[in-house]
């Protein structure tokens, strides 16, 4: 009897650690629309400062550059156009402001955005590769 109970329990284990090695983990969402919204809004509300927290994609970049911003290797949205803010060239955004040179590879980022009228100033508080 106690033979049963023994073998109904590893097939049972054994069940389980096939499942979980067979099942993959979806990859995280990139939140660009989020940070270019919460950049439109800094952007538009001069003497603003707020924290975000982007997700880039491995293989992927955001690059902030006086009046552009570039995306490589992700879909970009229309939210600063629709916003008033830019113009959409591809993957450029042309800026009717400026924002300071960063650069974001692949990661988790912790970003402080703050605005005087025309600049819009983004600072890396934290990173975490991903």
């Amino acid at each position: 009897m106690e033979l049963d109970y023994i073998l109904a329990y590893v097939s049972l284990i054994s069940l389980l650690a096939l499942t979980v090695s067979l099942i993959s983990l979806p990859s995280p969402r990139s939140n660009i629309d989020d940070l270019l919204t919460a950049v439109g809004v800094v952007a538009s509300h001069p003497g603003t400062r707020i924290r975000v927290i982007a997700y880039i994609p491995r293989g992927s970049n955001i690059v902030f550059q006086d009046r552009k911003i570039i995306i490589n290797s992700m879909g970009i949205s229309n939210i600063l156009v629709d916003m008033g803010l830019a113009t959409r060239n591809g993957n450029v955004l042309t800026l009717k402001f400026r924002v300071n040179n960063v650069r974001l590879y692949g990661g988790y980022y912790v970003l402080e955005l703050s605005s005087v009228p025309g600049m819009v100033s983004i600072v890396v508080v934290d990173y975490l590769k991903s």
